[in-house]
């Protein structure tokens, strides 16, 4: 994966857990609350600016009931 399809993945997987936050309509202060991933870092991983670690990943998957492989999937379909 070259450098543009690797940011264009992380900003997939970060739109993805925005869309699934907002649809719990939880803030970034909230699920900040709820994970102690800091809103700073959730804000981050958002916006595809930082890439997410594995163990961020899982945390914020489960509290938001995403399946891991399904937005893994959906990040690696969109670096075409």
């Amino acid at each position: 994966m070259n450098s543009f399809a690797c940011s264009k993945f992380y900003r997939v997987i970060g739109d993805e857990l925005r869309i699934a936050r907002s649809k719990k309509g939880l803030s970034q202060m909230e699920l900040f609350l709820e994970t102690n991933i800091s809103r700073e870092t959730i804000s981050r991983i958002e916006c595809g600016s930082r890439r997410i670690s594995v163990h961020h990943l899982y945390i914020l998957c489960d509290y938001l009931d995403i399946p891991i492989e399904k937005l893994l999937k959906k990040g690696i379909s969109n670096d075409n």
